[in-house]
């Protein structure tokens, strides 16, 4: 005997499972480490970003410093403690070989796009660009020209890159975990769904999928006619039968 909603009644040992609800526990799983994953990511490279801005070689405005570089591409940062960052700026900058007086001074150019940071005590703006072909120490002067707003020089490698990462990265990271648990948790959800409406439908037809109530066996009594009417079953000898109205239930003769 099957239940409506499918299955033996008779043998509920054997009652079909279905699709695995285990759909939905990964699907959440996905989410959850989706959302995690990225939050870690974004940490881990905010944290390095932080950290590389706070490694940068500095030197205060209107002084004479030396700084260490190695070989590569470098940016220089007008910081100051506080404030906007749009609004700071050096005034000129002067940079060369320490102990080397007739060398050659590095060559800057102006920093092509906008790049600003602000926490803690470093408070930035990216203003030029170099490269430094010779790794070494190199003799910084800053000048404090009337149009200078920044009270540091920050020299250290592009930055804006690692932001861009920690940012990103996060994010692609999240919304592909969220993606692929929701699409799990749809698919489950309707695997499971089919699989109950066929039950019901199977439970509705009967074995074979004959409709229940026309297997052979089963009692299908006809339709009784109604009262009066043409078809009605012939009166029945011994049963009470009414009298004809009157004039015998015929129609008056015609004249």
């Amino acid at each position: 005997m099957t239940s409506p909603f499918g299955g033996d009644i008779a043998n509920p040992m054997n009652q079909p499972t279905g699709p695995s609800s285990l759909g939905y526990w990964l699907g959440g799983l996905l989410i959850i480490g989706g959302i995690v994953g990225g939050i870690a990511w974004g940490w881990v490279n905010v944290a390095g970003f932080l950290n590389a801005v706070d490694d940068f070689e500095r030197v205060p405005v209107g002084e004479i410093g030396t700084i260490q570089l190695d070989e590569g591409d470098y940016v220089v940062y007008a910081e100051r403690g506080g404030g906007q960052p749009l609004g700071l700026f050096l005034d000129g900058v002067r940079m060369r070989p320490a102990g080397q007086e007739g060398a050659d001074e590095i060559e800057f150019e102006p920093y092509v796009s906008e790049f600003t940071y602000d926490f803690g005590n470093h408070t930035g703006r990216a203003q030029l660009t170099f490269t430094v072909e010779d790794g070494g120490d190199y003799r910084v002067r800053v000048e404090d020209g009337p149009g200078t707003t920044a009270t540091t020089a920050a020299f250290g490698p592009s930055v804006a890159s690692d932001l861009v990462s920690a940012i990103l990265g996060g994010f692609v990271i999240a919304g592909i975990g969220i993606v692929l648990g929701v699409i799990l948790l749809i698919v489950t959800g309707v695997r499971r769904r089919r699989f109950r409406q066929r039950g019901w439908l199977n439970a509705w037809n009967g074995p074979g999928g004959t409709p229940i109530g026309s297997q052979p066996g089963s009692w299908n009594p006809p339709a009784p006619a109604p009262s009066g009417s043409w078809g009605a079953p012939d009166p029945q000898p011994g049963g009470w039968n009414p009298p004809p109205p009157p004039g015998g239930g015929y129609p008056p003769p015609t004249v």
